[in-house]
């Protein structure tokens, strides 16, 4: 005799299948798209601080001032939206700022600053980074 057919909706990271299995699964599917977005993750909230730890202060050759990087920001809008940037062929980014700190030691004189170091590539939610419009995975 012939069984029913069984339609169950199953969830797969964010998308929603229909699995017509006759067992249910015994280990659920990794979802891949974390092993990539976990590390760039940790590379925007400690990587990139870590580095500009590493290289603080820089004295100049004189030893007359000091540059101190005492925190930055990446967390502003991007400049475009995915759909823009694929339109105008750009690249979806943040901006990196640092905030620095230059101690003059000649007149004890310091100041502090937030400077822009440049944009940083931005990851989608999707796992991809848009470079020159196109879609690109690392």
């Amino acid at each position: 005799m012939q069984e029913a057919l069984k339609i169950k909706k199953v969830k797969y990271g964010n998308a929603e299948r229909y699995s017509f299995a006759k067992i249910d699964e015994l280990i659920e599917p990794p979802y891949l798209l974390e092993i990539q977005k976990k590390p760039y993750k940790e590379f925007l909230e400690k990587g990139i601080g870590e580095v500009l730890d590493e290289y603080s202060p820089i004295v100049d050759y004189s030893d007359k001032a000091e540059l101190y990087f005492t925190g930055y920001n990446v967390n502003s809008a991007p400049k475009y939206t995915k759909d823009e940037c694929r339109r105008a062929r750009q690249n979806y980014t943040v901006p990196l700022k640092v905030n620095a700190r230059l101690v003059l030691k000649e007149t004890g004189e310091v100041i502090e600053q937030e400077v822009f170091m440049g944009d940083i590539p931005l990851m989608s939610e999707e796992g991809y980074f848009i470079v020159n419009g196109v879609e690109r995975v690392v």
